[in-house]
């Protein structure tokens, strides 16, 4: 599903836009209400006989966001992932997560991740993480200058 593109306005004259398409994700409709399935697959998709849902709810939640954006339609049911393990036995297993949207958006008690990235958008600050795969000369413009890449 191809969405429409979510402008975020983070200040200081600095918009992030949040675009894309829900590739291998689908819209589960029950008689709870509408929400996301994610397909996952890889060697740690299912553990325990159960899809490994840790780290996957920031993308959920973007997916929720702009499924609710493009649609106009709210998510009112969990997210489901369904995890097909690619190596050992063949398993396939589902998972759910709650909440996935105010990860993002946070709540009157806690800022969510937009937040924070709308924070270190607007002072500049971002904190150094020389393994991530964004630390590159391409994606960092302060690449060249930064003592935290470890060269």
């Amino acid at each position: 599903m191809e969405t429409k593109p979510l402008d975020i306005d983070c200040g200081n004259g600095v918009v992030v836009r949040l675009t894309g398409t829900m590739d291998r994700a689908r819209i589960s409709k029950t008689s709870v209400g509408t929400g996301i399935a994610d397909l996952k697959s890889g060697s740690a998709a299912v553990q325990k006989g159960v899809a490994n849902t840790k780290g996957h709810a920031a993308q959920i939640g973007t997916y929720e966001l702009l499924y609710e954006h493009s649609t106009g339609e709210s998510i009112t049911d969990d997210a489901e992932i369904i995890g097909l393990k690619t190596k050992g036995k063949a398993e396939i297993a589902t998972g759910k997560i709650s909440g996935a949207k105010q990860i993002m958006t946070g709540t009157e008690d806690q800022p969510g991740l937009i937040e924070f990235a709308a924070d270190m958008f607007r002072t500049g600050k971002f904190y150094p993480n020389p393994r991530s795969l964004l630390c590159s000369e391409k994606f960092c413009p302060r690449f060249k200058a930064c003592i935290f890449k470890g060269d």
